[in-house]
């Protein structure tokens, strides 16, 4: 529970401590050490004006109201959002798989084969013809955040035809057995029956970052042109061995929703909306067969090699390390990386990002 002390909340000992929860948390905790209004959780401690001094007492504060964190944690993770993954996520796959072990309703849910669809959505600033909007954008997005995704293209957009991507669970096939390069395959119908012709701008998130750019490699192959690939927020194992095993993915969904085995699927999925994912579409009932099929799909992504690609686009990153795109991605010029340093292992503050929007913006002429 939480209550109220001089404004900021005390995490009471039968707290969910999700990952948004202590963001929320550390935020009210600086604004009231600071003095100032600390509204985002990605704010590093010392840029928004405190010292070390002030973060000692930060943690002795936090302490005495109910959140475990020790000084060390906060000096190495120094945004309210990277500590709150620090405190929250589970960091090892044996650590996933305990948590993992907590949630049999949704291990046990039987999983088939990945499904695809797609719709054009097209924003607009004024009711133009379409022919005047030029190419759409084909946009590859996750398996999760589909509401986050459609926000960002609404600014980003505006007087492009988006043509939506979606990757959905569905039919009998074993886990396993879907690669990116069938994804793409399965895609590619889809974006040439709309277009059938180039140039072609592709863009993926998440995990539509490895299907946009198998899709951008084998329309090169068939002589087409790809006149733009952006990929943004690549998935990385972010150091978590066998992380395309489904216990290692369910209990990284538990870790950061606070899950126990305890809740019921209206409550986990509040806790999804609460933290931006899916969209008005998904109901609790589905929960369990989305996160099999996340499952499905991250043993496609995460083993899929980047083959060599030639050809222009943009790769957005919140981190700092290389990813492997980065040595596939051959180009006449060089690909523009843009690394923003948020260091999570959530991508949705990428997403959100305002020099993102600027970035796709001027990309899309938009």
């Amino acid at each position: 529970m939480h209550e109220q002390e001089n404004g900021v909340d005390r995490i009471g000992p039968d707290a969910a401590l999700t990952c948004r929860v202590v963001e929320t948390f550390l935020c009210a905790l600086w604004s009231e050490q600071l003095e100032r209004p600390i509204d985002s959780p990605y704010v590093d401690f010392f840029e928004a004006g405190g010292d070390s001094v002030s973060l000692i007492e930060i943690v002795a504060t936090a302490q005495d109201r109910g959140l475990p964190v020790r000084s060390s944690d906060a000096f190495r993770h120094l945004t309210p959002a990277k500590l709150a993954e620090h405190l929250v996520l589970p960091r090892s796959s044996v650590e996933c798989a305990k948590l993992a072990a907590q949630l049999p309703a949704f291990a046990d849910t039987a999983v088939g084969d990945v499904a695809f669809s797609s719709a054009a959505t097209t924003y607009r600033r004024l009711p133009e013809a379409e022919a005047a909007l030029g190419e759409p954008l084909h946009f590859v997005h996750s398996d999760r955040y589909l509401q986050a995704e459609r926000d960002a293209l609404a600014q980003w957009a505006v007087g492009t035809t988006v043509h939506s991507l979606r990757l959905d669970g569905a039919g009998r096939s074993a886990p396993g057995d879907i690669t990116v390069a069938q994804i793409a395959d399965r895609l590619l119908i889809d974006i040439r029956a709309l277009q059938p012709v180039g140039p072609y701008r592709l863009a993926g998130f998440e995990f539509g970052v490895p299907i946009a750019y198998e899709m951008a490699r084998r329309l090169s192959e068939l002589s087409e042109t790809v006149a733009l690939l952006v990929l943004i927020e690549p998935p990385d194992s972010r150091g978590i061995a066998d992380i395309d095993l489904p216990e290692v993915q369910l209990g990284l969904m538990a870790g950061r929703f606070a899950l126990t085995g305890e809740e019921s699927l209206a409550e986990i999925h509040a806790r999804m909306r609460a933290a931006g994912w899916f969209d008005d579409t998904v109901c609790p009932d589905d929960l369990p067969l989305l996160q099999r099929t996340r499952s499905v799909l991250a043993s496609a992504v995460f083993s899929y090699p980047y083959p060599p690609y030639e050809g222009p686009g943009v790769l957005i990153t919140g981190r700092l390390d290389e990813h492997p795109i980065e040595q596939a991605w051959i180009c006449p010029e060089p690909v523009a990386i843009h690394r923003l340093d948020y260091g999570l292992e959530s991508p949705l503050p990428v997403l959100r990002d305002t020099y993102v929007t600027a970035t796709m913006k001027e990309v899309l002429g938009a």
